[in-house]
């Protein structure tokens, strides 16, 4: 607070102290009165008038300034009230009033916001538990009817020309135009076998799209889920040594059937490694890369993930490497952010490619995972060439205590 700026504030009332002095020193004039006095009683009023306007001046100031000092230290504005101390002057009482009133309609407005912030995150988990049921029971129910299709594959169609050949050998048929008829039938049954088995492996490969379809279904739940609860995810997490090669063996088992139907080349060394994190948590997150790597490495020669571990400058770093389509330069530096699609998402949108299809939502659930768990997620990447996502782990013995 400037006096220069106060006093402009209060022009008007020290000019009219100026105008009640010289009306004062006019009336004393026509009385008479001494010089002396009408000098000596206007220097008196000027200097009470001085006075009061410091004096107002100087509480005013230090209000008002501790007001600013405490705003600027805040990091939470909204709590400047509790910081405030009574003022002795009515405006800064009133100032304070009216702050309390805010708050208290701030509060509540907060208050409500995150009741139904909190009721719509426990829906969203319930519902994602619900859905994931019927889910699990169609991705059951497609591996049991996969059983028993190849539980029905005919056996080979020799086998039967054989058994009958022994049979005929042994004096079952006794004339040339019986085996004739053993040979014609023969044919007529490798026919048949055959038909029956292009059949069942048409329909075995139909399942197994099905298969890879209801597992991306169940990602995009899990998904879901995992973005419900990132803005709290250190209620959920429980941080414990992990080792990497069970975490990473548990993602591939999950993810067989996708790595299966893309007929993918996994190298997997270097995992016996353990790291300071959360087992759930992490398994999610490697899905995300998994995914990303099964998605982009669709439609190449010679699809290959590579995933492997190093130690450097004390930190474990995990790698998910693929030789897949890469990312944009222009695109790296922005792949964690909320719903980035880049230009290869927008690419299988406009060719209705599903394998390149992108939500731009499960990068940006990974990195605020990480940083939740303190870990560190990089990528880079030559477009053409190949992707290498990383998860940086710090060393942590924190726990142990």
């Amino acid at each position: 607070m400037k006096f220069r700026e106060y006093i402009r504030d209060h022009l008007f009332i020290v000019v009219m102290e100026m105008i009640a002095v010289i009306i004062c020193n006019i009336f004393m004039g026509a009385f008479k009165v001494q010089a002396g006095l009408c000098a000596a009683v206007t220097a008196a009023i000027l200097l009470a008038a001085a006075a009061g306007l410091f004096w107002d001046y100087a509480r005013k100031r230090k209000y008002y300034t501790d007001m600013q000092e405490s705003l600027q230290a805040l990091d939470q504005k909204y709590l400047i009230a509790e910081t405030l101390e009574e003022p002795d002057f009515y405006e800064g009482r009133l100032i304070n009033e009216m702050i309390r009133e805010l708050e208290k309609s701030m509060y509540e407005h907060v208050a409500g916001a995150r009741k139904y912030a909190g009721d719509f995150k426990d829906y969203i988990e319930m519902w994602v538990h619900e859905v994931k049921l019927p889910i699990a029971g169609l991705m059951l129910r497609v591996k049991n009817l996969k059983d028993e299709l190849e539980s029905e594959m005919p056996d080979e169609p020799m086998e039967m020309v054989e058994k009958e050949s022994m049979n005929a050998s042994e004096g079952v048929f006794s004339e040339d135009h019986d085996r004739d008829e053993l040979k014609g039938s023969a044919g007529i049954s490798d026919k048949t076998s055959e038909k029956k088995s292009d059949m069942i492996e048409e329909r075995l490969a139909e399942l197994s799209e099905i298969e890879v379809q209801l597992k991306r279904i169940n990602d995009y739940t899990e998904q879901v889920l995992y973005y419900a609860r990132s803005e709290n995810a250190e209620k959920d997490y429980v941080i414990r040594e992990t080792r990497l090669g069970s975490t990473v063996s548990a993602v591939l088992q999950t993810n067989r059937s996708m790595i299966l139907a893309g007929n993918i080349t996994l190298k997997i060394h270097d995992l016996d490694r353990t790291v300071v994190t959360d087992s759930k948590w992490l398994e999610f997150i490697l899905g995300q890369f998994l995914s990303n790597s099964i998605r982009y490495t669709a439609g190449e020669a010679e699809p290959e993930i590579e995933i492997y571990s190093e130690e450097e400058a004390g930190n474990t770093i995990l790698h998910f490497r693929d030789n897949g389509a890469g990312i944009p330069a222009e695109d790296i530096g922005r792949i964690w952010d909320k719903a980035f699609t880049g230009n290869n998402g927008r690419l299988g949108a406009q060719q209705d490619k599903a394998y390149l299809g992108s939500t731009g939502m499960g990068l940006y659930i990974v990195k605020k995972l990480c940083s939740k768990l303190g870990h560190k997620a990089e990528a880079e990447s030559v477009q053409g060439e190949y992707t290498d996502f990383r998860i940086v782990f710090g060393k942590n013995d924190i726990f142990k205590i």
